[in-house]
């Protein structure tokens, strides 16, 4: 009977053992990024904001920023306080300097790409992105504002190519392309940041390359940066193709600064950027959340 009774503990023993061991741990409150995530702690995987957060949020290849708790509390809004960083006149494609004709539009009407802006600005390079873009280029992006209007509201981006050219540049060109169009914002956390341009809708997704690291400018309020992998798949940083997000106050991305490419700042629409509908928080995404989406992207000259 004794020996009955000692295999019978044996067994359930091993038995509690094998289902602990399979158990999956509880998500640590500051994981909260998918596959690019915008500012964050670095989270281990690919957190295209993440800084240094442990773990990884579910569904997401490319990382986006980590907020350190549940609440998400954001640290600064990415580019230079609202400073553009450069400013020369801009020279490229037809009447591209920020003066200003501003063709027939109607006090108040936004100019878009068919009227003032050059077409396919960058449309001419045969491999993308390419090293480098010429300084007439950088010129013309100076003048440039970037909108979107958002199920939300309009949102418009000054760009700061002096400081991160091929990220600017490759915003616009994407831009021009349409490639934004009905994306959505698969991962806002509140207090925290906005992150979209994923055509796969979960964080996994952009098109079949990543841009350089042009780390620099602090994340303030506003601020358009760029998402990515963790450090442990990704040491160099790139960026995520087409992923980005818009950080939503001065405080909530600090701890992202000099970890994630700043290559903008929001200048109109900082309140539609906070009215986004939060659909994430540390521990994953919302069961069930509202989630807004981008209507349409086009560029126009200042």
């Amino acid at each position: 009977m004794r020996r009955y009774v000692f295999f019978l503990l044996l067994i359930t023993g091993i038995l509690f053992l094998t289902f602990s061991a399979c158990t999956p741990p509880p998500p640590e409150n500051s994981s909260d990024r998918e596959g690019q995530q915008p500012a964050g702690d670095t989270n281990t995987g690919a957190d295209a904001l993440g800084a240094s957060n442990t773990g990884s949020v579910p569904g997401s290849d490319e990382q986006t920023p980590d907020a350190t708790d549940d609440s998400v509390d954001g640290s600064g809004a990415e580019g230079e306080s609202g400073d553009v960083v450069g400013s020369g006149e801009s020279s490229e494609g037809e009447d591209a300097d920020g003066e200003g004709e501003e063709s027939d539009a109607d006090e108040g009407e936004t100019m878009t790409e068919t009227s003032e802006v050059p077409a396919d600005i960058f449309g001419h390079y045969t491999t993308w992105p390419p090293e480098s873009i010429t300084p007439e280029e950088v010129d013309l992006m100076n003048h440039i504002l970037v909108v979107f209007e958002t199920t939300k509201g309009i949102v418009k981006v000054r760009l700061f190519p002096d400081a991160a050219p091929i990220s600017s540049a490759n915003c616009v060109k994407l831009v021009q392309e349409g490639f934004y169009d009905g994306l959505k914002f698969h991962r806002v956390i509140a207090n925290f940041m906005s992150q979209g341009g994923d055509p796969s809708g979960d964080g996994s997704g952009g098109p079949d390359y990543t841009l350089p690291a042009e780390i620099g400018l602090p994340h303030e309020a506003g601020s358009m940066a760029a998402a990515r992998t963790g450090d442990q798949i990704n040491p160099e940083r790139r960026s995520s193709g087409s992923q980005f997000y818009w950080v939503h106050t001065d405080q909530s991305c600090t701890s992202l600064n000099g970890q994630y490419t700043v290559y903008g700042k929001i200048v109109e629409g900082l309140d539609v950027n906070l009215a986004l509908s939060v659909n994430f928080t540390s521990r994953g995404p919302i069961p069930g959340a509202p989630t807004d989406s981008i209507v349409k992207a086009w560029i126009e000259m200042e």
